[in-house]
């Protein structure tokens, strides 16, 4: 009777539990088929690292607007200086005012561009960027008038390669300006035109020629060019009295 109770398939069944593992554990694992792990891939991408924090960056980029915008303002005040220098020998005009009204018009086109410019670089989300925008262009208004009107001038001039005409004219009136300080005046004569449709104008002359002349009584000879932009402008002046002008 022992021995057949030792032998029963139970009991063998029940060592093989105690002492090895169940089919079910023994059965290897699957390997997932290529196209799944592509699929999973696809349904379960990598996690996005994330961003930093960008304020840093946009307040360089705001700075470097800022920096652009009043460093071209700087350039153009400064550039005044040289073109007032510049425009000295080709300032007397026969038709000042018609020369004014050119640069007006060309200069104010500048200034609308300049302003969209200005527009476009700050008013894009940027806290307090409206101050600095009208500021920008309050400044530029004046700047842009002066610098079109003086570069107007000095390019009708100094690309004027045309020859000098003569023209004798008559002395409608003389008188003194402030000068840069009260010992040195500006001497100037308005000239009368020596075509129907002209118009006066003035020429800054001499303190030698300014005492011989007597208003409406003398005359000058005034050597003029067409300008290179259509503007004629004084070159020189000379005096019939004398040979020693100008």
């Amino acid at each position: 009777m022992g021995n057949t109770l030792e032998n029963r398939p139970e009991n063998d069944l029940g060592g093989e539990a105690d002492g090895q593992a169940t089919p079910e554990e023994q059965a290897p694992e699957k390997e997932v088929p290529f196209y799944y792990r592509i699929n999973l891939k696809k349904d379960n991408p990598p996690a996005k690292p994330m961003p930093k924090p960008a304020v840093s960056a946009k307040l360089d980029s705001f700075l470097g607007k800022i920096i652009f915008i009043y460093g071209f303002l700087f350039l153009m005040m400064n550039s005044i200086g040289v073109l007032t220098l510049m425009k000295m020998d080709y300032s007397d005009l026969v038709d000042e005012p018609a020369v004014f009204q050119y640069a007006l018009t060309h200069s104010l086109v500048a200034l609308a561009i300049f302003i969209a410019i200005v527009f476009f670089l700050l008013m894009r989300g940027s806290t307090g960027s409206w101050k600095h925008f009208l500021l920008s262009s309050v400044l530029a208004a004046p700047l842009f008038i002066y610098n079109g009107y003086y570069l107007v001038i000095v390019l009708n001039g100094t690309q004027d390669e045309s020859f000098a005409t003569e023209h004798i004219a008559l002395v409608a009136d003389k008188f003194l300006a402030a000068g840069s300080n009260e010992s040195t005046p500006d001497y100037s004569m308005v000239v009368k035109p020596w075509t129907p449709d002209g118009k006066y104008f003035q020429v800054r002359i001499h303190q030698a020629l300014y005492k011989t002349l007597e208003p409406n009584v003398s005359e000058v000879i005034v050597y003029t060019r067409p300008g290179w932009l259509g503007f004629e402008w004084v070159e020189y002046y000379d005096s019939p009295q004398s040979e020693t002008w100008p």
